[in-house]
């Protein structure tokens, strides 16, 4: 039992979030003193010693590093105390009114409760919402209550993306575990907000019933042209709605800088977003009609070859008679625009996969 613990508490040190385009990830090197203690396994000793850290950041005001060390902190009481508890000190604690800060905390308390709901998940689904609480209790919260808590957090942290707009995103380093994605694409912080909140968004597994419910009514046009305001705690707008008001918000801030291929990013986000939720074949086949007449107006801009990817990937999971021959001639259209761009290099990795199947059947006939 001793070693399945320190094999639990060692992954729980080394894992802060699911990456899927950005993603947390508590693994850098902290202190010298207290690495040492992790690497022994003094994990009690190692939560005092990042306590005596915190402590030292925020008398000198060094406010991001203080949140930086809480964000390690909390992660070290999920592993030795639980997650309840350890949620429930980093709520009650009095936060910095640094922005940078809070951005930080708010990220690592909706990240925080998230791993809580997806860990007791089953314990979870049998509360009852209790309207009249007099105070935070996590072990008293519903499915739905602890999913609006941390979309709350999520959206302090993202209202925040006008006031820091000059601050690079290295200030997440700490607790972000950034992807491979070219730095005029998704570079800035705002970017990094954004699509953080539009991954968490995304997991239809965090959907309430009423969300599911309403999907095939959803009218994807409005989906791809958003939204001008939407309130992102409320659990009962439907998260497709939320992320199209996020990434239409993400694709106006670059167009306003010029920054057309983050622009046409975030576009192309918002496409994916529809059509991976849309199961009418005809629905379909409309939103990859107009994604296909948005790229052939595009052809100057650089990050258009990804978007050629991601139109012919579209057309193989139609899975008709002639899919793979329009997703082959799409491919092969987007091979020839930029060829030494991300996209040019996805579009010839997809017309080798198309290709395969071909050359196996015709080398089962010589047999």
């Amino acid at each position: 039992m001793k070693k399945l613990n320190t094999l639990i508490i060692a992954v729980l040190l080394l894992t802060f979030f699911i990456p899927i385009d950005q993603g947390f990830a508590q693994n850098k090197k902290i202190d010298p003193e207290y690495d040492e203690l992790v690497s022994q396994q003094k994990y009690n000793e190692a939560l005092k010693r990042i306590q005596v850290l915190i402590a030292k950041s925020t008398n000198s005001k060094d406010y991001i590093l203080s949140a930086n060390l809480i964000a390690t902190q909390t992660n070290l009481k999920i592993a030795l105390h639980g997650y309840e508890k350890a949620v429930n000190e980093l709520r009650s604690m009095d936060w910095s009114k640094d922005k940078m800060a809070q951005t930080i905390l708010n990220l690592v308390y909706a990240h925080s409760l998230k791993i809580y709901k997806d860990a007791y998940s089953w314990e979870i689904q049998k509360r009852e919402k209790i309207t009249n609480a007099k105070e935070f209790d996590l072990k008293k919260l519903t499915n739905d209550q602890i999913q609006e808590e941390a979309l709350s957090a999520l959206g302090k942290a993202w209202s925040l993306r006008v006031d820091l707009e000059k601050q690079g995103r290295v200030a997440l380093d700490e607790i972000v575990k950034f992807n491979n994605y070219p730095g005029n694409i998704r570079g800035s912080l705002r970017d990094t907000l954004s699509y953080l909140l539009m991954s968490f968004l995304q997991n239809s597994g965090d959907w309430t019933f009423k969300n599911h419910e309403e999907t095939a009514d959803l009218n994807f046009l409005e989906l791809l042209n958003g939204k001008a305001e939407v309130d992102i705690k409320n659990i009962d707008i439907h998260p497709l709605v939320k992320i199209s008001f996020i990434l239409t918000d993400l694709e106006k801030w670059h167009i306003s800088r010029g920054e057309k291929e983050a622009a046409l990013e975030a576009r192309l986000e918002k496409y994916r977003s529809v059509i991976e939720n849309v199961s009418d074949k005809k629905k379909k086949k409309e939103i990859i009609s107009l994604l296909e007449k948005e790229l052939a107006q595009n052809k100057k801009n650089s990050w258009v070859a990804q978007g050629y990817s991601m139109l012919s990937t579209f057309y193989r999971e139609l899975d008709e008679s002639d899919s793979n021959i329009k997703a082959y001639a799409i491919a092969k259209e987007g091979a020839s625009l930029f060829p030494k761009s991300i996209g040019a290099a996805h579009c010839r990795d997809l017309i080798k996969t198309i290709e395969q199947p071909t050359l196996q059947i015709e080398g089962m006939n010589i047999d």
